[in-house]
């Protein structure tokens, strides 16, 4: 009676459709104790199932209606190798709660391989450094570099002030290039020696300086903690101001960008503005 209520039907077309999904499905949903009709332990089990059914129908219908409406089903990230993972985590977990189904592919890239992104629209949104000013880049963040090494490398033991010339006389750790024409490649900015060992990130360069192996321009905000442990030194060389590279965003499709990549975007201006107001005056 109270599901006839419910649904607005009368009380045996209720019993009918009940008696018509019983011959349909080939078991008993409903059974009689005393007045009362309760639900089998198998009519139990094929509720729960088919109310995460009818969940998942709905969200199915939400996202057709999302996607209808143009809202990209993945969004392509490419992320400089700079870029800090603990700023990008901030962005993507506020993204992911506005995602609405919509998944983010990340790309590595580094050097010439984030500007390969751009000019070949890799991605949707490229994150990448450089000094160089692009049409429609923004700021998001600002990276500084010092060379470091163990405290035991000898480049320690020369005993008077270094210039950049004197690393030249050491091994240096360098970070791969992910352009793949020669000619977009920029590795040869940062490299000041032909004895090198290159590596495909800065976390495989901090596992060979802290094990004495090399020197290397690391950005500050992965060597604060390896330096106040003296796991590593900064190197200090005569006349050189922490080397500061700008950290730009740009939206390689124009106007073509979709709706999920713009609230992206915004996430990566929020993040950028939350940081400079935490820094001091």
């Amino acid at each position: 009676v109270q599901a006839a209520k419910h649904l607005g039907r009368t009380h045996s077309a209720v019993n009918h459709a009940v008696q018509r999904l019983q011959q349909q499905l080939g078991v008993e949903l409903l059974e009689l104790k005393g007045r009362k009709a309760q639900l089998t332990a198998t009519g139990e089990v094929l509720l729960r199932e088919s109310r995460q059914l009818s969940e998942r129908a709905q969200s199915l219908e939400s996202l057709a209606a999302v996607l209808a409406a143009g809202w990209e089903t993945e969004v392509t990230l490419s992320i400089e190798e700079l870029y800090p993972m603990q700023e990008l985590a901030s962005v993507l977990q506020q993204f992911i709660t506005e995602s609405r189904g919509c998944q983010v592919r990340i790309r590595n890239d580094v050097l010439g391989g984030s500007l390969e992104a751009i000019e070949q629209r890799h991605a949707d949104i490229v994150v990448f450094a450089s000094q160089r000013v692009f049409n429609e880049s923004e700021m998001v963040g600002v990276v500084s570099f010092s060379p470091v090494a163990h405290p035991d490398h000898p480049v320690f033991a020369v005993g008077r002030p270094l210039r950049l010339s004197d690393l030249s006389e050491h091994l240096q750790i360098a970070i791969a290039d992910t352009a793949l024409a020669p000619q977009s490649k920029r590795d040869s900015e940062w490299l000041l020696t032909e004895q090198r060992i290159t590596v495909a990130n800065f976390a495989a360069a901090m596992q060979l300086l802290t094990r004495g192996i090399g020197y290397c321009f690391v950005p500050s905000h992965l060597t604060s903690n390896a330096l106040r442990r003296g796991t590593l030194k900064r190197i200090p060389v005569e006349n050189y101001q922490r080397h500061q590279i700008d950290l730009q965003m740009i939206l390689p499709k124009g106007s073509a960008t979709g709706p999920a990549t713009l609230r992206l975007a915004d996430l990566f201006r929020a993040q950028r503005h939350a940081q400079t107001q935490k820094s001091p005056a």
